[in-house]
């Protein structure tokens, strides 16, 4: 039998002709739903992935994404979607094979738990697209998926502890053998403003001259710096903001400044002596920072671990839990951080606010009233009783 799948012609035999009979109608009603619904059900998701990219690739023109997101998309389609399940029609994925799918993920691909789900619900919103662009039609079959994987258990990153900061902070106060020392002072001046004032890598490589208050003891917070040394708008809108230094980080900024600041045309802070082609102030990125700057301080200072990397980011979350910790009110410390509801700051540094001492005292204390409450009045109705009688 010759049939038409989408603009190619195919050939099928059967054995019998009752296989061929119901093949045909299967194909024949196909056609009529595809007429009738301008759905395109033979449209494999190769074809709408191809869709996708440039729809995507518009949108990255078009400045309605970021390139660090139009990167993660192409990554989606390319190494995710296209090379498990292109060859299949849209249609006939459905939650079980999304479910293999997202299993195969982490067991073959090795990808992590929360990286494997990420792909997931990126498939949500690329079958979406497709279904806009009538290349499927019916229910997303990522929710179905979703269901049957249930949820995640929330990765637990490492914190910090105020000693291994000591630990930290006074590893970083001495240039080590072989250290050049561009790299000594970025990593000393990025780990003060980490841990005292809460501010991300990003937005630390993308401060500029302007941005600094040192006789206010202040900084600016207006940008973020992204892996091709482009200055973006910071996470979210709440993200701009100013934050409060101490004065001994405020002296530290000074000091940098005045010995070890590279004039370049964007008046950035934190730039190498050399950039590409040999032009003043070369780009300090967050991945080369991590790489070239932190882990050796980490490794320096005895606080590696191979099965639990600490990361830069713990810095900014033992500033939260300090400011917590030390009675700043939860809506201060949510501006400070950028964060656009201090029920975001609440969710994740709620732990800070009473430490497990702070909640068997608390706790102790609360049910000793409670129960000293309750003696007492036994106590009273005894007396009473008693003079009744």
């Amino acid at each position: 039998m010759r049939y038409l799948a989408g603009e190619q012609h195919k050939q099928r035999t059967f054995a019998r002709k009752k296989e061929a009979d119901a093949f045909r109608l299967k194909i024949e009603s196909s056609a009529a739903q595809n007429k009738l619904t301008g759905v395109a059900i033979d449209a494999t998701v190769a074809q709408a992935a191809t869709e996708y990219g440039i729809h995507n690739d518009r949108r990255f023109e078009d400045g309605q994404i970021k390139r660090g997101s139009h990167r993660n998309l192409v990554n989606l389609i390319a190494n995710a979607i296209v090379p498990h399940l292109g060859k299949m029609r849209m249609a006939d994925v459905d939650g079980t094979v999304l479910e293999r799918w997202f299993y195969t993920l982490r067991e073959v691909e090795g990808l992590s738990a929360r990286t494997a789900m990420e792909r997931l619900i990126g498939y949500a919103t690329f079958w979406t697209f497709a279904k806009r662009r009538k290349l499927v039609s019916g229910e997303n079959p990522a929710s179905e998926a979703l269901a049957i994987i249930g949820k995640m258990p929330r990765t637990t990153i490492r914190t910090i502890t105020a000693n291994e900061l000591r630990q930290l902070l006074t590893t970083a106060s001495v240039r080590r053998k072989h250290q050049t020392h561009h790299s000594w002072r970025v990593t000393q001046l990025a780990v003060h403003l980490a841990a005292f004032s809460g501010l991300r890598i990003g937005e630390i490589l993308a401060l500029r001259l302007c941005d600094v208050d040192l006789s206010g003891r202040r900084v600016h917070v207006r940008h973020t710096l992204n892996d091709w040394d482009e200055l973006t708008t910071p996470k979210t809108r709440d993200s701009r903001r100013v934050v409060p230094i101490p004065q001994a980080v405020a002296t530290l900024i000074a000091d940098y400044i005045r010995n070890d600041y590279t004039p370049n045309d964007r008046e950035i802070i934190i730039r190498t002596s050399f950039g590409r082609g040999g032009a003043a102030g070369g780009k300090v990125v967050a991945n080369g920072f991590v790489r070239n700057y932190w882990q050796p301080l980490v490794e320096a200072a005895g606080l590696g671990d191979p099965d639990d990397a600490l990361h830069f980011h713990a810095l900014r979350h033992f500033a939260a839990s300090w400011w917590l910790q030390n009675r700043m009110p939860i809506t201060e410390a949510s501006r400070l951080l950028g964060h656009s509801s201090p029920t975001i700051t609440l969710g994740i540094y709620s732990h800070a606010i009473m430490e497990a001492e702070e909640r068997a005292s608390a706790i102790d204390t609360m049910s000793a009233a409670l129960i000293e409450g309750t003696v007492a009045q036994e106590l009273r109705t005894a007396v009473k009783t008693l003079t009744y009688q």
